[in-house]
Order: structure tokens, then C-alpha cells, then sequence
């Protein structure tokens, strides 16, 4: 028998031999091959499509006949699929066409070299087929293979859930964290802010404990001169005194008076330093009506008053003038500038505490005005 296996000729002779139980020996290519007839199979003259191996890379997979699916590793997954019919000297007169399912969008025309190739195909389960049509369009059975390729773990369902329900746990770790933390912060800033407020409010009382003692000692004196001289002003006097003290025990405790019950007590504290500075003070208080359910905090005004009387000074020739009015949410204190060279009882705190006081108080914050020629107080009112 002559072969034409490549380009250059080669002739290979192939002897047959018969043995006594009806097997074939032949000589093929220095081998010793022994044939058992009643294996062999008459070849079949009706055409069917074949699959008959699957090439990856360095290494070659037979598909079997009764083969149906091929496993492919993650990696494997670049590969080329022959196919073609039984019947070889046939096959020139079909054209074939092959499909990948889950992969190609359609069919695909198969070439002379009948190879299907594949790169880089994703993991998942697919299916390769391939018919064939001959002139007259009678077209053979398609042939079918299923092709499982094992995806990358990181592209798997399981891992990519995995990966999401960390990065949910992470975020909620991360929230729970921060709203701890924020909370802490908080809690801290609450703490901070309460115990600021408690100082000022204990600054505060001290002011209004300490109730000017140099005011208490000069009206008592006035009410010893009084109480022979003029008996009855001298009774006034002393029920205008013990009205002012009940005023700062009854609302001592208290965060704010309405503007009406400040005023009134104002009013009494006035007459009493009046007694004392006869013409030399002046005050003048101009409120509407609309403003004197407002709130304030107690003895502001008295505070302003005395501060204004500690600073400056009252005298006959030279009155000192305080005017109150109310203007835009505010309570306006005003008094004329005459400043004392030195002043003896004064520890610059009473104002710093009443502007740390209404900042807990009011979003509005107590302002001070100096001019060359007046002092201004403008108090929230509450």
C-alpha cells in the first residue's frame, strides 16, 4: 500500500499474514499489529457529522462516541474543536457551520481546515454544534457537545457574595463605629457645654448673692438718717429695701422673669439709689406694652445699673443718665460716659458673666457698645 503523508513521497509496504484461528497479523512500520476480524465493523455509507477532538494549548482530547460532555478547567479555556463527517471522501461536497451556545450570536461558516477556535472563553456551561448542508440543501443531523469551563473563584456566585456581604459588614461595622464615636462626641460635648453653663450660672449667682454690699451698706445708712428726720420716708424706704432682697430670693433659682416683674423691681432699686444721688442720677424707661411678656433673666437690669453707677461718676452738676427702651427683640441700656479714674469694688466680671449666660439662653447675643461719649447694653430678650 502507498501513503502520501507529507509533500515527499514515501512508500510504506504492509504485510498481512493469516493465522490458524482466524486473527491478522500485519507488519506496519517495524510493528507487530495483531487484528481480531470480529471487531471490526463495516464501515456505514450514509454520511453523519463527527466531533472528533478538541485541542488545548500543548494537549489534544479524542472525543469518544459516546461522549457527550467535556470538562474544562478555569485556565483552559482557549481551545479548538475538529469536526467533520464519516465518510471522508465526501466531505468536500458540504459546507458546515458551527455555533457555540452562550457564546456566538449566530452561526458561524466553517472553513477547509473544519476547526471551530475559541479564546478566552468565560466559565459557564455552553454547547457546541455543528451541521452541515450539501448542494441539493439537504442538510445532515446536527451534532451536539456540551462544554463545562470552570470559573475563576473570584468571578464565582458564591465568592462575589461573599465579597458583598464583607463590604456590607465592613460598612456596618464602619457606621455603628462612627455613630458610637458621634455619640461619645456628643455625650462629651453635652457634658462640656453643661458644666460651662453650670459655671456661668454659679458666676452668676455669686452676682446676685453678693448683691452689690457697698449698695446695702449706703442704704442703710440713708435709712439711719431717715428714720428720725422723716419717719415715713424712712418706712418707705425700708419696704422699697426689703422688696428689692424678696425679688432676688424669690427668683433666684429661676433661668428668666418676664420684663414686667424686671422692670418693677428696677423701679424700687432706682428710688433707693435716687435717695442717695438725688438729681444726680437720671433714668428713664420707655417700654412698649408688646415687649413686657418678653423674657429676661433676673436682675439683669439691676446689674447694668449698678455697673453703670460703679463706673461713672453722679453728681448734681453732672447727672448721670441711663435710658431703657426696647428696639428690634432687644432691651437697650444706655448711659452717658463720665468714667471714675478709679474704681474700687469693680472685678470686671459682671457683664462677661451675663454675655456667657444668654448665650445658653438665646441664640442672640448680649452686645456691648462703647462710644466716646455713651455706653450701650442690647439684651436678647427671651
Amino acid at each position: 500500500i502507498s501513503l502520501d503523508p507529507s509533500e515527499e513521497k514515501t512508500n510504506w509496504t504492509n504485510h498481512l499474514f493469516k493465522l490458524k484461528n482466524g486473527k491478522i497479523v500485519a507488519l506496519i512500520k517495524e510493528r507487530l499489529v495483531i487484528i481480531e476480524p470480529t471487531f471490526l465493523k463495516q464501515l456505514t455509507t450514509k454520511d453523519n457529522i463527527l466531533i472528533n477532538r478538541i485541542e488545548t494549548g500543548d494537549s489534544t482530547i479524542l472525543i469518544h462516541e459516546n461522549a457527550t460532555k467535556i470538562n474544562f478547567k478555569a485556565d483552559e479555556n482557549s481551545f479548538g474543536i475538529n469536526y467533520g463527517i464519516v465518510s471522508p471522501p465526501n466531505v468536500n461536497k458540504y459546507k458546515f457551520f458551527y455555533k457555540l451556545d452562550g457564546y456566538d450570536k449566530g452561526w458561524v461558516l466553517g472553513d477547509k481546515r473544519f476547526l471551530a477556535i475559541y479564546a478566552k472563553i468565560a466559565g459557564g456551561d455552553y454547547t457546541f454544534k455543528v451541521r452541515a448542508t450539501d448542494i441539493n440543501n439537504h442538510e445532515l443531523p446536527i451534532q451536539t457537545l456540551l462544554i463545562h469551563i470552570d470559573t475563576v473563584f473570584y468571578k464565582t456566585t458564591w465568592f462575589i457574595a461573599f465579597c458583598l456581604i464583607f463590604a456590607a459588614f465592613l460598612l456596618y461595622s464602619f457606621i455603628i463605629f462612627r455613630t458610637n464615636q458621634r455619640k461619645k462626641i456628643y455625650h462629651l460635648q453635652l457634658q462640656s457645654t453643661k458644666l460651662e453653663k453650670d459655671k456661668t450660672e454659679i458666676q452668676y449667682q455669686n452676682l446676685i448673692n453678693h448683691l452689690n454690699p457697698h449698695f446695702l451698706f449706703n442704704s442703710l445708712t440713708s435709712l439711719n438718717g431717715l428714720i428720725l428726720s422723716e419717719p415715713d420716708t424712712a418706712s418707705d424706704f425700708l419696704q422699697k429695701l426689703s422688696k428689692i432682697y424678696r425679688y432676688i430670693l424669690q427668683h433666684k433659682d429661676n433661668e428668666a422673669v418676664s420684663l414686667e416683674q424686671e422692670l418693677a423691681f428696677v423701679e424700687n432699686y432706682v428710688s433707693l439709689q435716687k435717695s442717695r444721688f438725688d438729681n444726680g442720677l437720671k433714668v428713664s424707661i420707655n417700654i412698649e406694652d408688646e415687649y413686657l411678656e418678653s423674657g429676661i433673666v433676673p436682675v439683669t437690669l439691676q446689674n447694668l445699673f449698678e455697673n453703670a453707677i460703679k463706673h461713672n461718676t453722679v453728681e448734681e452738676d453732672k447727672p448721670l443718665t441711663i435710658s431703657v427702651y426696647a428696639e428690634n427683640e432687644y432691651l437697650v441700656v444706655k448711659n452717658n460716659l463720665q468714667k471714675k479714674n478709679f474704681v474700687e469694688t469693680s472685678n470686671k466680671q459682671g457683664i462677661d458673666s451675663l454675655k456667657s449666660l444668654y448665650k445658653y439662653l438665646s441664640t442672640s447675643p448680649l452686645e456691648t457698645i462703647e462710644t466716646e461719649t455713651e455706653f450701650i447694653v442690647k439684651i436678647p430678650l427671651l
